[in-house]
């Protein structure tokens, strides 16, 4: 009997054993996929962790700093919501709705990283952003001048603000682009998440020689309905002269 009962305990020990080595092989972790390299790189990313950037970051462009995608202040600032992944084979796309600032000023962007598997883990290998530029009334001033210097004036009516628009003629432009217009930023300022104002230097050529003179416009978010690709921020200032 004393046998029957030992062999009948040793039994279940090694059915709870086998049941405890079953339950820990279901409930280990699972094996992080694209989502996590994606969230585990921007993690190290937004802290600067140089080290753990790199080390989730495939060979081909792990001594990159990626300057060119994503700058200090766009990183540090960003916030994100993955919102697809799609993985085929040892390639992948994770898409994510990202918000960060440039200069200050709020950018709303989706960004969508490559993402490959290297001896068996997965690492960010680059990054698209929609915005080519960002929206902010640097750039929005930026691509006025370029649309008056190519005397564009549908262009520069669709940068400027809906206050100021009915200033603008297209006689005024075709003047400012015979002049030979050319300016140089000389500050950006922020008055509150709608509104801006920006200093410039603009020369001109008028009686056979430069004419220099500084201008401060005031810039608008001024965002369509429904949202588009083209620039929020409008130019406010004084027609162009």
């Amino acid at each position: 009997m004393l046998r029957i009962l030992l062999l009948a305990a040793i039994g279940l020990a090694l059915m709870v054993g086998a049941g405890i080595a079953a339950t820990r092989l279901f409930q280990r972790d699972p094996v992080p996929g694209p989502r996590d390299a994606v969230e585990a790189w921007m993690g190290a990313i937004k802290a600067g962790d140089t080290p753990t950037r790199q080390g989730l970051t495939c060979v081909a462009r792990s001594e990159e700093i990626d300057e060119d995608e994503i700058g200090d202040e766009q990183a540090s600032s960003a916030t994100w919501s993955i919102t697809a992944e799609e993985a085929t084979g040892d390639s992948a796309s994770v898409t994510a709705d990202v918000t960060y600032t440039v200069e200050g000023f709020l950018q709303h962007d989706t960004w969508t990283f490559d993402v490959i598997r290297e001896a068996g883990a997965w690492k960010f290998c680059g990054v698209r952003l929609a915005l080519t530029d960002p929206d902010t009334p640097r750039t929005a001033l930026v691509d006025w001048m370029s649309a008056v210097v190519a005397n564009d004036a549908p262009t520069v009516r669709s940068l400027t603000c809906s206050a100021r628009i009915g200033g603008i003629t297209a006689e005024e432009i075709a003047t400012a682009q015979a002049q030979g217009l050319t300016y140089e930023i000389t500050e950006v300022s922020k008055v509150d998440d709608s509104t801006a104002q920006v200093a410039f230097t603009v020369q001109v050529q008028r009686n056979g020689g430069p004419v220099s003179f500084d201008e401060r416009w005031r810039f608008v978010y001024e965002p369509a309905e429904p949202p588009t690709a083209g620039h929020a921020w409008k130019a406010c200032g004084p027609a162009v002269t």
